[in-house]
């Protein structure tokens, strides 16, 4: 059951370091589009990733020869979910709207619904216009 439990937290763990990434692209590239997702949903793609490698990590140490200190479980988890993921999610939001400054909102690109929102800035409103007609055909 333990090596289920390490699985699926590798598992879980890879979906949030790919949104992780996703964010950090977006906070620091220069591309020409690029899509700025909402605090909460940067905090929680930070949060799993985190949480999960911290679980990996403890489920792999109950089962190693090798003891190291991994915490107490609550505690941990609380500080990386109420403290540290929310940190980097507002680090990584600053550097992100830093970033497109210069850019234009799309508008029309805008997702907002109950689960999920983002916004969407191209260098031009001529690439927004592009987008437009993408996403029409």
């Amino acid at each position: 059951m333990i090596y289920f439990r390490m699985l699926c937290s590798m598992l879980i763990a890879f979906g949030g370091w790919f949104l992780s990434k996703r964010q950090l692209d977006a906070a620091f590239s220069n591309a020409d589009i690029i899509k700025v997702d909402g605090l909460l949903n940067i905090w929680a793609s930070y949060g799993i990733f985190l949480l999960c490698c911290y679980l990996f990590v403890y489920y792999f140490s109950g089962i190693s020869k090798i003891s190291f200190p991994v915490g107490e479980i609550n505690k941990v988890i609380i500080v990386i979910a109420i403290v540290i993921a929310p940190l980097l999610a507002i680090g990584t939001l600053i550097k992100t709207k830093s970033n497109v400054a210069h850019y234009v909102e799309c508008r029309d690109e805008r997702t907002i619904t109950s689960r999920f929102s983002s916004r969407t800035y191209a260098l031009s409103s001529d690439m927004c216009s592009k987008l437009e007609h993408r996403k029409g055909t």
